[in-house]
């Protein structure tokens, strides 16, 4: 059984590569890694890292690759949104990419797959037509988030633990460094004012180091590279600090981080699985809820005061931490009950890729005319970041 992976892969971000690890991971019993195929912005780094083949986001390449495969599966991680992307011309430039594929799958009797994904935020109407309409043709769903009202609507799966919930880093990471809070962050620019949340995270940074509880503070980039980069951001925030005290680690892989985390006396989270990252290592952790999809990290572990508004001062997210910390006991057992339903959500997936259905291929000539229609899609879809391949 050969299956193509399309998600967001191969960009730097731990949090999705760290989906795609537990991915193939929890499947070795029932798919070779090398029978996955996965859509990658960055294909070497994707084989080397995964065990698994690779190609670039290309139409030639994405279509030559569904010429051999059983199944398309989309995911995990939040792919299905029409926010605007870097490098993106059109507002629902991420979805309709995917859409493409899965189009081109049907037309020629390739079941789809919707795996652990997160879907949202969509504002436009287009964006739910593209969205509902890979839900419906899907031989397989299952949603990460809660995607309201649509999916309770139309009856589609419940809601899933998010795959990191089961990732384990393979190596233990020796740490002299003595008790260390860890921060992480991400470009805001387009929901808050960023420079006013930087300062509101210091002044907690600093309350906390002048209480004793830490020695230091390490600033994890969980996009490492990209427009979407939290380096810089990072390294501004440890201006605002001590530098004595303050550090930037960029992680080397999603292991590396989530040992950051995990060794890390408490952390405050931007980034969503900065936060999975730092609860699965059973630490004190307060979220800075920018989109509904950090709000769910602690819903799901009966924590949802954790979740900090983007406004939060530095007194809040202190009194969060505390809250936090006098719950860590309650907050871990939570954690373990999400560590075991994302290890069922593998399992269950794995069934279903034992027996994947076969659905009515297209003719011939409707093949061929759905690789040239979905090919053009999918050159003005990519737009700008379709160039740097066309020469390889």
């Amino acid at each position: 059984m050969k299956a193509l992976v399309a998600g967001h892969f191969g960009y730097g971000n731990l949090g999705d590569e760290a989906l795609l690890a537990t991915m193939v991971s929890g499947l070795t019993q029932d798919i070779e890694p090398r029978s996955l195929t996965v859509v990658s912005g960055n294909p070497p780094e994707t084989r080397s890292s995964h065990g698994v083949d690779a190609i670039p986001p290309t139409p030639d390449a994405i279509l030559d690759a569904l010429r051999g495969v059983d199944v398309v599966v989309f995911g995990p991680g939040g792919i299905l949104h029409d926010s605007p992307m870097p490098g993106r011309r059109r507002r629902q430039a991420g979805i309709s990419f995917y859409h493409c594929i899965a189009s081109a799958a049907r037309d020629s009797g390739i079941p789809t797959a919707l795996f652990n994904i997160g879907v949202g935020p969509i504002g436009s109407s287009l964006g739910q037509k593209i969205a509902r309409s890979m839900f419906e043709h899907a031989a397989y769903v299952n949603p990460r988030d809660a995607w309201p009202p649509t999916a309770e609507e139309l009856a589609y799966a419940p809601p899933t633990a998010d795959l990191a919930w089961a990732f384990a880093p393979d190596e233990a990471i020796p740490d002299t460094r003595g008790a260390y809070l860890a921060v992480s962050l991400r470009p805001l620019a387009s929901v808050v004012d960023t420079q006013a949340l930087l300062h509101h995270i210091a002044d907690a940074v600093g309350a906390r180091l002048q209480q004793g509880t830490e020695q230091s503070v390490i600033v994890i980039p969980m996009q490492t590279r990209g427009k979407d980069s939290d380096v810089e951001l990072s390294l501004s925030l440890r201006s605002m600090i001590d530098p004595k005290v303050a550090d930037v680690i960029v992680p080397r892989d999603p292991g590396h981080a989530f040992r950051l985390f995990a060794n890390a006396s408490a952390s405050i989270a931007v980034r969503r699985h900065a936060a999975v990252a730092s609860l699965s290592g059973n630490r004190p952790t307060v979220g800075i809820a920018y989109d509904r999809k950090v709000n769910a990290v602690f819903d799901a572990i009966g924590a949802s005061d954790l979740a900090l508004g983007t406004g939060a001062g530095g007194d809040e997210i202190l009194k969060g931490l505390a809250r936090a910390e006098s719950r860590a006991h309650l907050i871990s057992d939570a954690v373990g009950l999400q560590r075991a339903a994302a290890r069922g959500t593998i399992e269950a997936f794995g069934s279903f890729l034992q027996n994947v259905p076969s659905t009515p291929a297209g003719s011939s000539s409707r093949w061929r005319w759905s690789v040239r229609r979905q090919k053009a899609r999918l050159g003005i879809v990519l737009g700008p970041p379709y160039a740097r391949y066309r020469a390889s």
